[in-house]
């Protein structure tokens, strides 16, 4: 695909503000619009460019979907952790040895993600030693409290 205009200086401002809003849990719609604001394009324009220029180069994988997750919820707090550390969902698959085949890594972690299904006991033990927080933090958001 050609540049239709785009400058590589563009190209680095777009990936910047798009990787930077990533890593802060925030939506790509929304770094679109920021993006987009300071290049003097369309939100749009910007999506556009990303998903078929600038999206491989970084090797971001596309946005599974645009579901809101539950903030009081396992999934979101996973997915905070995980991009806290920098992880794609395929890395911390593979850092905590869940599957072999590397079709399911990202699948099976975007599922916990989303909630649409729920780890097993012993996948919420190896998440919570890996990021170092408790399970009862992983499950509940927040620590044990003796009663």
């Amino acid at each position: 695909m050609g540049n239709y205009g785009w400058t590589e200086e563009q190209d680095k401002i777009l990936a910047e503000t798009v990787l930077s809003f990533l890593n802060k849990g925030k939506t790509r719609l929304a770094a679109f619009e920021i993006a987009g604001a300071k290049l003097l394009k369309t939100a749009y324009t910007c999506k556009a460019r990303w998903d078929n220029v600038l999206r491989d180069r970084y090797n971001i994988p596309k946005e599974v979907s645009t579901q809101v997750i539950d903030p009081d919820s396992l999934g979101f707090r996973l997915k905070a952790l995980r991009i806290a550390v920098g992880l794609t969902q395929e890395e911390l698959a593979k850092n905590i040895s869940l599957v072999s085949k590397s079709s399911e890594l990202r699948s099976l972690i975007a599922s916990y993600e989303l909630n649409n299904s729920k780890p097993p006991i012993d996948v919420i033990v190896k998440l919570s030693d890996y990021f170092n927080v408790s399970c009862d933090f992983l499950l509940r958001g927040k620590e044990f409290e003796r009663r």
